[in-house]
């Protein structure tokens, strides 16, 4: 059996390799790792999202251009818009836009020779922007979306398969033989990796882009306050019984050093999450701390592997 692993992983850091492509070597992965969660988001970008729910990466803030007329036949064209002069009730209809072609007709509106594409707004909305420009009204209005933003899309993907193929990596036995180190890989580290990867686009709040973890906003973060009140739960490991206390007390550390936006690996994170959680008293003051510090962890690498861990 072919080392489709390898050839993913080959294929996925080659820029003369097509995206699309790549994604279809990765299908066959997928079903070898049994993986139905990674089947549905590559062929989501093989096929195209047919469902109102799109990743982030393919939310795009669009430029807003308009024509407009005003007295004595004067006229504005290709104006810009400033999204701060529509209305609230229809700015978030346009201030943004959702990408749901295929991968594949993605990287050819990138290739095209074109700096932008446009895409029409309906015209009733161009009727409500009057106090774009001062007596002008605007009769025609349409999102600008660079091309740029489009090889973004294509970037974001290769980044994700990358994430997901080196966070597999670290948990793959290369002394065992094809397919064998394909088979052993542990099931939870399969679905920890693709929910990292793929994001709440399968219902989760992760998604890797660019070495960053993202929900509704992405950062690592670095809060002392919080790795500290994490740092003090190891002075709880010492009272406890039946229990590894070394173990416990260097996943407390991987948690604090996490809250300090020291993060190596993101299934570590969620490991040393689990670890924690798997202890009562421990799982109860970790629980404080989330609460205590929802503002500060929130969108947070720890937030949602402490989030992972408690599901």
């Amino acid at each position: 059996m072919k080392d489709w692993f390898d050839a993913v992983l080959a294929d996925v850091v080659n820029p003369g390799v097509k995206v699309s492509d790549v994604l279809r070597k990765a299908k066959i992965l997928a079903t070898q790792l049994h993986s139905s969660d990674l089947n549905l988001w590559i062929d989501s970008e093989l096929n195209g999202y047919d469902y109102e729910k799109v990743p982030e990466y393919r939310i795009l803030p669009p430029n807003l251009q308009g024509n407009f007329s005003g007295p004595f036949q004067s006229s504005l064209r290709h104006a810009a818009i400033p999204i701060t002069a529509v209305p609230d009730e229809i700015r978030k209809l346009i201030a943004s836009i959702r990408i749901k072609h295929s991968i594949g007709e993605i990287e050819g509106i990138a290739s095209a020779d074109s700096k932008s594409m446009n895409v029409t707004v309906p015209p009733q909305i161009a009727g409500m922007l009057d106090r774009v420009y001062i007596d002008m009204e605007c009769y025609a209005i349409w999102q600008q979306v660079p091309m740029s933003s489009f090889v973004g899309i294509i970037d974001a993907v290769r980044n994700r398969l990358l994430n997901f193929m080196l966070e597999l990596t670290k948990v793959q036995d290369d002394l065992l033989p094809i397919p064998d180190r394909i088979a052993a890989i542990p099931e939870a580290s399969i679905s920890r990796a693709v929910t990292i990867m793929t994001g709440d686009i399968l219902g989760s709040n992760i998604a890797i882009n660019d070495g960053q973890i993202h929900g509704s906003t992405a950062r690592y973060g670095s809060d002392p306050e919080v790795a500290n009140a994490i740092s003090r739960m190891a002075e709880m490991v010492g009272d406890l019984v039946n229990v590894d206390r070394q173990l416990l007390t260097d996943a407390i550390e991987v948690l604090a050093k996490a809250a300090e936006g020291e993060v190596d690996s993101k299934l570590a994170v969620v490991a040393a999450a689990e670890k924690v959680v798997s202890v009562p008293p421990l799982r109860e003051r970790l629980v404080e701390i989330r609460n205590a510090f929802a503002v500060n962890l929130a969108s947070s690498v720890l937030w949602d592997a402490i989030k992972l861990a408690l599901s």
